[in-house]
């Protein structure tokens, strides 16, 4: 049994896997615990000195997963630290064509695709409603969208 410090120290990628299992646990239900520890293995995850680079991507994604699965946050937490590590990805991703599916941060990209299309679905529809002059009420009943979104996309028409 190694301690933090060791584990912190080391190269070794598992030993970021052992932390979050020891993270996990040491966290017990604390939310604000369970927050930070993962931030800080976000971080050690995605520091160079791990390991090099040839098996990098493969160990990241690998990593990255299991942590995002042992230590889970609510979706607001979840999409805190989104927010905060989203441009180190996409870094990432674009170098060394890391895919970070099964994530708390692919789903809440499929999540906000989902609702952006949804959006872009009932504006099309909208669009096409107003081609026909049906009328705005009947146009707002039959999308869900509101008076002004419709007049704005009358307008642009």
């Amino acid at each position: 049994s190694q301690s933090e410090s060791a584990l912190l120290k080391s190269q070794n990628p598992f030993a970021l896997a052992v932390l979050a299992g020891l993270y996990l646990i040491k966290s017990k239900k604390n939310v604000n615990s369970k927050y930070e520890y993962k931030r800080k293995l976000m971080r050690l995850l995605l520091q160079d000195k791990i390991i090099g680079i040839k098996k990098k991507r493969e160990y990241i994604q690998n990593l990255f997963i299991f942590i995002d699965n042992i230590i889970t946050l609510s979706d607001e937490d979840d999409n805190k630290l989104i927010q905060e590590f989203m441009p180190i990805i996409e870094k990432e991703e674009s170098n060394m064509g890391l895919s970070l599916e099964d994530t708390s941060f692919a789903r809440y990209y499929r999540k906000e695709g989902f609702e952006k299309g949804k959006l872009e679905g009932k504006m099309e529809i909208a669009k096409n409603l107003l081609n026909i002059n049906m009328d705005i009420e009947e146009i707002c009943r039959l999308t869900g969208l509101s008076a002004e979104e419709i007049k704005k996309l009358k307008d642009k028409n």
